[in-house]
């Protein structure tokens, strides 16, 4: 259900295209080696690989994706765990729709590409004070 309004409410914008959808981490990484998405918007919690693994593991094997965490997860500890994973982002699914649409766009071209992060701030100055 999540996962349907999600590709939903991104098809809907005109510079997006969603090119697959995953229901674990082992398939996330197998469409991700498949496909070579721009962005590779994921869950934390995910059947067979978290996230973070898989954030890990795109990184590790140099693919050209970049991993956005979208999640429920507020903690500081998890932002600072995802961005050593190598994730160039991390949303609250909470954030308003277009706070999370943009944070897709983030990884894709634009400014900076390599430098590109898409943080929900109000986790930032938290998991930067070691919380």
């Amino acid at each position: 259900m999540v996962l349907g309004a999600l590709s939903a409410l991104l098809e809907i914008e005109s510079d997006i295209e969603v090119v697959a959808r995953a229901r674990s981490g082992d398939e996330a990484l197998d469409l991700v080696r498949s496909h070579r998405p721009d962005v590779l918007l994921t869950d934390i919690e995910m059947p067979t690989k978290t996230g973070l693994e898989v954030a890990a593991i795109v990184r590790q094997e140099a693919l050209p994706t970049r991993v956005v965490i979208l999640t429920t997860f507020a903690r500081a500890g998890y932002l600072r765990r995802a961005l050593e994973a190598g994730a160039s982002g991390y949303l609250l699914k909470d954030s308003p729709a277009e706070r999370r649409r943009s944070g897709g766009r983030s990884g894709t071209g634009g400014r900076g590409l390599e430098r590109a992060r898409s943080i929900d701030r109000s986790r930032a100055a938290s998991a930067a004070a070691g919380g």
